[in-house]
């Protein structure tokens, strides 16, 4: 069977129990290390006790969660209206991919836990530009100033030049 740690307690003799799907199980001698609330499990179970009415895990693991497939309204993508997806219109969308894949690419990201930081700092940029493309005039910041200091000549040869 399989279903969610909803609670980890202990009884009052001090045997650890677990609610799983709203049912509480006692762990007896299973090995429950690294399960805790919120885990999802496999397990199998027995009844006991004196009226056989108590529930005891025989086996137990921590497992990935079923994929839920994205509803499609037939042409393979997800249907308008309802539930927002995303935040980000379908230009947002592809800045934040284009960006986080071409640093995989580059094998800047190395780390899959890396992704969520890029993720979010591509969000945090898209916002940014945003947030600076609707405040200004058209033409502003189009060409740079000119200085009145003069850009410095290129060296003439490797010796003139200074690191």
């Amino acid at each position: 069977m399989f279903g969610t740690v909803q609670a980890r307690e202990f009884s009052k003799k001090g045997s650890l129990k677990l609610k799983i799907e709203g049912k509480w199980m006692f762990a007896g001698r299973c090995n429950v290390d690294g399960i805790d609330t919120g885990s999802y499990v496999e397990y199998d179970t027995k009844t006991f006790g004196e009226k056989n009415n108590l529930i005891g895990i025989e086996r137990i693991r921590v497992v990935p969660r079923p994929q839920q497939n994205a509803p499609s309204n037939g042409n393979g993508h997800a249907p308008t209206g309802g539930i927002e997806l995303s935040p980000l219109d379908d230009s947002g969308m592809r800045f934040v991919s284009n960006l986080v894949g071409s640093a995989i690419m580059a094998k800047t990201i190395v780390d899959p836990a890396e992704v969520v930081k890029w993720t979010m700092a591509a969000l945090g940029g898209l916002r940014a530009l945003s947030g600076r493309e609707l405040n200004r005039e058209p033409g502003e910041d189009d060409e740079p100033e000119e200085s009145e200091n003069p850009a410095p000549q290129a060296a003439q040869n490797q010796s003139e030049r200074r690191w």
